[in-house]
């Protein structure tokens, strides 16, 4: 393929949980953003390092339901490098239709009817009982021919994203206004191609005075802080620079993720057949416990 960025996606089937399709990221990283972003709304987190960059993509809806008669939906998480065009220009193409879905509310715009194409009930629920070498090279084959459409959908798009100044390299604003959306895919642009920072759409967050608590939207010292309120404070107006805090962000290379957050991804994680083993034995180890205090009470 020439287009080696790592790609992963979570949904769910018609009857079973949320899970990795064919197999899941070992680096939890967009954890450490739990508390800004509620993965069953739109939110998305693009982080990078300079030589290499990851994004995190959620609240992406499907025209399929659950048995619960809710609104499925997916979520995407990749990574490549800086300088590979391939990868950049698929990843442009993501961000960008991403963004005006997550604006528009709208299941039937290009990304989810893609990923719907290519991911329908009878595909997922097959591919929620395989988790092997086989399905992961199922997933990527179908997630790269769906970003291939895409990015060719986009490629009639005039409006492709500039990399941005260094002007003005950490501010907030309104996901719902222009300008802070073509200035942030600016930004993403930027971070693509190889400078440091990140870019974020939060929906847990409404005002600059949020951000005093969350010690991984600080201002850092070099980069780029770009950051979209999807339900922001009417006071807040389009976009306003952050104030820098006193505490830089702290450097921390593996960032500590709640047990249970993590716990709770690992387990979705597991195939069904493996979870159903997994309670199975939970039980009878319960059942044995009570058996025993029994034996011993009598």
């Amino acid at each position: 393929m020439n287009n080696p960025m790592d790609v992963w996606i979570r949904t769910r089937s018609f009857d079973t949980d949320y899970s990795f399709l064919g197999s899941a990221p070992t680096d939890l990283w967009w954890l450490e953003y739990d508390r800004s972003i509620d993965p069953s709304r739109p939110g998305a987190a693009l982080e990078s390092a300079g030589n290499a960059w990851k994004i995190y993509l959620t609240g992406i809806s499907s025209s399929r339901s659950d048995s619960a008669h809710r609104r499925i939906r997916y979520t995407l998480v990749l990574g490549g490098t800086a300088g590979d065009q391939p990868a950049m220009q698929n990843a442009s193409a993501i961000l960008r239709n991403w963004l005006q879905t997550a604006v528009d509310n709208e299941p039937m715009s290009a990304l989810p009817a893609l990923l719907d194409e290519q991911f329908d009930e009878p595909t997922v629920a097959s591919l929620l009982e395989r988790r092997n070498a086989d399905a992961a090279a199922e997933v990527t084959r179908r997630l790269r021919e769906a970003f291939g459409k895409l990015r060719d959908v986009t490629a009639a798009d005039s409006r492709q994203a500039e990399p941005a100044s260094r002007a003005d390299p950490s501010w907030i604003g309104d996901l719902h206004a222009d300008q802070p959306r073509e200035e942030w895919l600016a930004c993403t642009a930027t971070l693509l191609s190889g400078s440091p920072g990140r870019a974020l759409v939060v929906n847990l967050l409404q005002s600059e005075a949020d951000l005093d608590d969350q010690p991984s939207l600080r201002v850092p010292e070099s980069g780029a802080l770009a950051i979209l309120l999807a339900q922001p404070d009417p006071s807040l107006g389009a976009r306003i620079r952050i104030r820098a805090r006193r505490l830089p962000r702290p450097e921390v290379t593996h960032p500590k993720v709640p047990l249970m957050a993590r716990l709770r991804c690992e387990w979705s994680a597991l195939p069904p057949g493996r979870k159903r083993i997994s309670i199975l034995v939970l039980i009878g180890l319960v059942l044995g416990a009570i058996a025993a205090i029994i034996r011993w009470l009598t």
